[in-house]
């Protein structure tokens, strides 16, 4: 019993000093890091939209150009990360450390699901604290959590919709698969390399549960894409529309 206690301990320590790491770390590169291109461009809507009301980008010529009417509303990139960037603007005010942060804090979440995913799929917590070490420290996930890029929070959504979906799977299978991919189609209306985790949960779900999969789990798999489609169609035919 003491030695699990002592156990149990050490692995909340290392756990609170590997987040601490990545923490000052990431922190670290978000202000010393020069700006990005990309960055500028995805500010810009994010601005107008808590400065003027109007979701458009306006820092990219168009002529010749067939993005129509872009400056009116932005519809080139997926509009979730966007709209994040556009709520810590609102909260904090307007500059490249507060879009950053955004950043950050989604990389927080994404090391909460690796430990989450390793944990669920080993049943070892020793396993999932390593885990949780080795992406804190790794220099690709530090990068991209300090850059005011959605390639921090599209990451981190696919990793939680393995992890919701490695949750509740026993205990729910329905609802799993329902909760996994709500969170998957966020992660696409983020970033289109949402394929990639998409990929990684078909195959998981299949390999763990096909002998449980039923005609409605698929459908209710189908639904959250269904409406975010038919959502990111109707904000795109509109913005296609206007004028």
């Amino acid at each position: 019993m003491e030695n699990a206690s002592r156990s149990t301990s050490l692995q909340k320590l290392l756990v609170a000093a590997a987040i601490l790491t990545f923490l000052v770390l990431a922190i670290g590169s978000v202000v010393t890091h020069r700006p990005q291109i990309d960055e500028g461009m995805f500010a810009d809507p994010a601005r107008n939209l808590v400065e003027h009301g109007s979701f458009g980008t306006t820092s990219l010529e168009t002529d010749g150009s067939p993005l129509l009417r872009i400056a009116n509303r932005t519809y080139w990139v997926m509009p979730v990360f966007l709209l994040n960037v556009a709520a810590s603007f609102e909260a904090f005010g307007f500059g490249l450390t507060q879009m950053r942060m955004v950043s950050v804090l989604w990389g927080l979440a994404l090391l909460a699901s690796i430990y989450l995913i390793a944990y669920r799929i080993s049943r070892e917590r020793w396993l999932a604290v390593v885990a949780l070490m080795v992406a804190a420290g790794d220099y690709m996930v530090l990068e991209t959590a300090s850059s005011g890029r959605m390639d921090m929070m599209s990451a981190s959504l696919g990793f939680l919709a393995i992890a919701v979906y490695l949750i509740l799977r026993e205990r729910n299978l329905l609802a799993a698969v329902l909760a996994s991919h709500m969170v998957m189609t966020i992660d696409g209306l983020t970033h289109p390399n949402a394929i990639m985790a998409w990929l990684g949960l078909v195959f998981l779900t299949i390999y763990l549960d096909r002998s449980r999969l039923r005609l409605k789990h698929v459908l209710a798999a189908a639904v959250p894409y269904l409406v975010g489609g038919l959502a990111f169609g109707f904000d795109l035919a509109k913005a296609l529309g206007d004028g």
